[in-house]
């Protein structure tokens, strides 16, 4: 990994980035190699995608028909990866070759930003686009300068991860300069989105061994040949039964970055971070302790849209639920689905909060809620937010193996009882 360490923070004309990893790839000799690629939607990334295609993926991927090969590839606003993506191409590249032995799964995600030299200084974010000042990248504009608009939504989900305001960071003089905020926007705005491929990869065991590659990159617009700086790398080797995963790059924070300039001019973005290596988390979970440490002064409130007499008939449901526990009547194949429903539908009505949380940290709710997830164990959201949830598990009840209904069922009730 020593070869692609050596990319970060500096950059790089996009042809030779793209090549550095064919290298990589060669030197590593993998059975298989797959390739995924997340960009902007915006025209100005073709440069970017067709170095990728022309020196890593014509090289390395396997034939999708006679003389062609391609890259799994992600377009839209910003540059987002979008959750489940990776598993979809981990499929596709799923050879017999990978099953045989191992494959490697490349994942570039870039975001992107122009850069131009006026009056000795560098501008970033405003360039000009067929005769005219054009934004670069309009997405991440969007989201900066307050835009109401789903794909912003998105964008603003993954920037304020874990519960960091990043766009206020990023909008404050004091914290950025405001001539650097578009590019660290950039910078963050790719670090974060392949940490959400990087959960992705880390939630679920892929179809055939895999060793994955996440790169973070920011795409430097110029009126010349476009230059990319590679922001860090993520290693995922699901290559045995528990995956080993780990991170050396910059970190999430704006504030943090530097940019400076090299003698022959190539521009270098560091921060303290940089070289660190270090270990994933469990953001699973990381949702749980949040729950644990706040729990107290969180307390789920009633909700007040819940009538007393509502409230009354479902605690008393519960107690009969956990009646029907002690009997072990769970244990019944027959029975144990239905009354985890059950046991669903009452703590939707009392106990919601605390209940998703619970199935997420068991990995019952899905890892694309994350952030909502996030923000209930933080007290930010309430209870409709958590029954949304709770009705997207129920509906996925009938799935579970029944081993797994019923350690399902047991845990609820062992941690509502109490």
């Amino acid at each position: 990994m020593k070869r692609l360490a050596n990319l970060i923070g500096r950059e790089w004309n996009v042809d030779e980035v793209s090549r550095r990893l064919y290298e990589f790839a060669a030197d590593l000799n993998a059975p298989a190699v797959g390739a995924m690629q997340v960009t902007c939607s915006d025209e100005s990334e073709r440069e970017c995608v067709d170095a990728f295609q022309r020196n890593f993926a014509e090289y390395l991927l396997p034939m999708l028909k006679f003389g062609e090969r391609s890259h799994f590839r992600l377009a839209n606003l910003g540059g987002r990866y979008e959750w489940g993506a990776v598993h979809i191409a981990e499929q596709h590249y799923s050879t017999r070759e990978a099953h045989d032995g191992f494959k490697l799964l490349l994942v570039k995600i870039n975001s992107h930003v122009s850069v131009e030299r006026v009056d000795r200084q560098w501008r970033f974010g405003r360039m000009e686009r067929y005769a005219s000042k054009s934004v670069y990248c309009g997405a991440l504009h969007a989201w900066m300068s307050g835009a109401s608009l789903p794909f912003v939504h998105e964008l603003d989900e993954a920037m304020s991860l874990e519960g960091q305001d990043r766009l206020a960071v990023l909008l404050d003089e004091q914290r950025v300069e405001p001539q650097l905020r578009s590019l660290f926007a950039a910078v963050t705005h790719a670090r974060l989105q392949a940490r959400r491929a990087l959960i992705d990869i880390q939630d679920r065991r892929p179809v055939s061994p895999t060793l994955f590659v996440v790169l973070p990159c920011v795409t430097l617009n110029r009126k010349q040949a476009d230059t990319e700086i590679v922001c860090g790398v993520y290693r995922a080797d699901w290559r045995s039964d528990v995956a080993e995963i780990g991170y050396q790059g910059l970190g999430d924070d704006p504030a943090a970055y530097r940019l400076r300039q090299q003698h022959q001019g190539t521009l270098v973005v560091e921060d303290h971070e940089v070289q660190a290596v270090r270990a994933a988390r469990d953001h699973r979970e990381l949702v749980l302790r949040q729950w644990e440490q706040y729990r107290d002064s969180l307390a789920e409130p009633s909700d007040p849209g819940l009538a007393p007499g509502t409230r009354r008939a479902a605690q008393a449901k519960l107690d009969e639920i956990y009646g029907e526990a002690g009997e072990g009547r769970h244990e019944d194949p027959g029975s144990v689905k239905p009354l985890l429903k059950t046991l669903l539908e009452t703590l939707a009505q009392l106990n919601p909060i605390s209940a998703v949380i619970t199935l997420f940290a068991e990995g019952v709710a899905d890892i694309h809620h994350l952030h909502r997830v996030q923000r209930l164990s933080r007290g930010v959201d309430g209870h409709p937010e958590a029954r949304r949830i709770l009705n997207e598990v129920q509906r996925k009840i009938d799935e579970l193996p029944l081993r797994r209904a019923r350690e399902v069922f047991e845990l609820l009730v062992a941690r509502h009882r109490t």
